[in-house]
């Protein structure tokens, strides 16, 4: 069974849970924990048989039904009639245009930093057609600035079987924010607008009956995601322990994603996480003051499939956002800004809450959403109930983190895909990384004693930048919809399976003088292939993983951090578990290098000056994804 996590975390004075909180506790509503699955036949023919998958799970969903509608009309596309008429609330949303303009907030955003739209929508590049799924807590259907891109039919309420997964909520409705950002409809006379205006939207409200069935069924084994060729991911988990799945688990994810799209792939958009200041429960005083990460999205398994294509937030100044979590599985970066408040309605709050955040739609009515007759008031437009920017509630500015960064990226591969609809999943996101803008780059390297904790940007032998704040940069959707027009497509997709080094005596861990190649093991890959994306495996015998660096060195001699000392990773505890090892981490750092020769895995301890760790790396495996 899949359990959720989805934390409204504490806004100070506005008191609204869309976002990550204020940097005592900056996370949003962001969590999914795996530990059981059915097995992956029984799986995947349930699927097909059903089309979709169970509720239930929890307390929260305990009203959910074991199946979706048995019948439901043919999915058709919305009838959009030919309105023009400008967005009132458009001017405010620079994350699509920024000239430095006001946009709520205290502070006003940098003027270019933005998607970099340019002329698409002149042009007729608006996402036209392209289906996105919105998987998240449900999806406002009859929203006025949503409703002409909703496709008919195409959507699923797990909670109690129906085909409108519209949130019975009264407070926000933080998939109705996300469907905003990606397919508000533009040119209408209400509101703002999405990134892909005129995309096609499917909401399943996965949130609330959070089984892996029905995260499938979301993916596209349901009839009503089957035309789906988006889909945004905007929840998961800032976990402080690497998560235990299945792999059979792990196989059902992989097919469904690899079969979507007529065996193109999905296009699976995934926000990375707010866990940069911190995690529950957990000290990570050490690592602020060093500038680093408490949340690693290496730590998420889902994070770390080779068909997910994993999204940091960025802010209005053009710098990784305040709570976005860094690692090496980041892809690149969406704009999802930081906090929104304005001092004359919300005085009193640190100086990052009057940055702007994102406009978008919120649940309708006054009742009801993030701009209700509740609550504190933000900035102008979000005042306790109507205000004169937004007199029916429908809308927000208060919408961030990288919940809000991973749909302004899957508006933007809506916006390839309608200009070649060809492109594979593979091709998506190769076109994403290699277009990105990097920003703050050469970026500040941070050491602890010596030894390196966070690399900046590194450029690998392939003359690719990476950073595991940044991933490739910031996405750029006039480069990445020109590239889409005119791309040869990749060469058929390549696999080096599992390699693995398992010496009879384990390799003692330094401390950290640990010089050349003690601490590590390497493995020797004889295939020439380009690389695309690497997983690795590793098991140690230490016990305290904040005390510990893991990085994957390639044969060109690249460095990739997988994990730094002082992040959120509790110490060990019982007997249940040897020692700190993940069954999968993914690094995105190698793109386009070659693989074949000797890659190593590093392990330093960094808790003392000299000598060796009692610990030890028992084993690590590699595989090597890319053509």
């Amino acid at each position: 069974m899949m359990h959720v996590r989805f934390d409204a975390a504490d806004q100070g004075s506005s008191g609204l849970p869309c976002a990550p909180a204020l940097p005592d506790a900056l996370r949003l509503p962001y969590a999914h924990r795996l530990s059981h699955a059915p097995a992956l036949s029984a799986l995947i023919a349930a699927l097909l048989l059903a089309g979709c998958g169970g509720g239930g799970g929890g307390d929260e969903t305990a009203a959910a039904t074991t199946t979706p509608p048995g019948t439901l009309p043919p999915v058709t596309l919305p009838v959009v009639p030919s309105v023009v008429a400008e967005d009132p609330l458009a001017r405010y949303q620079w994350h699509l245009l920024n000239t430095g303009q006001d946009a709520l907030s205290s502070t006003r955003p940098v003027a270019g930093v933005d998607l970099n739209l340019g002329t698409l929508y002149d042009s007729g590049v608006r996402g036209t057609g392209v289906s996105v799924a919105v998987l998240d807590t449900g999806l406002d259907i009859r929203h006025e600035d949503l409703q002409a891109n909703v496709a008919i039919g195409g959507s699923i309420n797990f909670r109690n079987g129906s085909g409108d997964p519209t949130s019975a909520s009264t407070g926000g409705d933080h998939g109705t924010s996300v469907a905003g950002v990606v397919a508000a409809r533009a040119w209408n006379g209400l509101g703002g607008r999405g990134v892909a205006p005129e995309a096609v939207l499917h909401g399943f409200n996965f949130l609330v009956a959070p089984t892996l069935a029905n995260e499938l069924a979301s993916f596209g084994g349901a009839a009503q995601a089957a035309p789906v060729q988006v889909f945004n991911l905007s929840y998961g988990e800032d976990l402080s322990e690497v998560a235990v799945v299945s792999a059979d688990e792990l196989a059902a994810r992989e097919q469904v994603m690899a079969s979507s799209r007529v065996g193109r792939g999905g296009i699976y958009v995934k926000s990375a996480g707010n866990g940069f200041f911190s995690i529950d429960g957990v000290d990570c005083s050490v690592a602020q003051r060093l500038g680093v990460s408490c949340g690693n999205t290496n730590l998420e398994t889902s994070s770390n499939l080779v068909s997910m294509t994993v999204v940091g937030s960025v802010n209005a100044a053009g710098r990784r956002a305040s709570y976005s979590s860094q690692g090496a599985s980041l892809a690149v970066m969406g704009l999802g800004g930081e906090f929104g408040e304005n001092r004359a309605q919300a005085p009193g709050q640190a100086d990052v809450a009057y940055q702007p955040a994102l406009l978008t739609t919120d649940y309708s009515g006054c009742d009801k959403g993030y701009h209700r007759t509740v609550g504190t008031p933000a900035n102008p437009l979000d005042l306790v109930g109507p205000s004169p920017l937004d007199p029916s509630c429908n809308y927000t500015a208060i919408f961030n983190g990288t919940s809000a960064a991973a749909p302004t990226v899957a508006g933007v591969a809506a916006l390839m895909l309608q200009v070649n609809p060809q492109l594979s999943q593979r091709e998506v996101q190769y076109l994403l990384a290699t277009t990105a803008r990097r920003i703050d780059y050469p970026g500040t390297p941070v050491q602890f004693q010596g030894v390196a904790v966070y690399d900046g940007w590194v450029v690998n032998g392939a003359r690719r930048a990476f950073s595991n704040s940044y991933g490739f940069g910031v996405v750029d959707a006039q480069a990445a919809v020109a590239a889409a027009r005119s791309f040869t497509p990749l060469a058929p997709r390549r696999q080096i399976d599992w390699q693995t080094a398992a010496p009879a005596t384990p390799v003692p861990i330094p401390f950290r003088d640990g010089a050349g190649t003690a601490g590590s093991l390497p493995i020797s890959v004889g295939a020439s292939l380009t690389v695309e994306s690497v997983q690795v495996a590793f098991n140690t015998t230490h016990r305290r993983p904040a005390n510990l660096r893991v990085a994957l060195i390639s044969p060109s001699g690249t460095r990739s951090i997988l994990v730094w000392p002082f992040s959120g990773i509790r110490p060990l505890t019982g007997s249940t578990t040897a020692g700190f090892g993940s069954d999968r981490m993914l690094t995105n750092a190698f793109l386009d290098e070659n693989a074949q020769g000797t890659w190593r895995l590093e392990v330093v301890d960094v808790t003392a000056a000299s000598g060796t760790s009692p610990s030890q790396l028992v084993s690590w495996s590699l595989r090597v994804t890319g053509r």
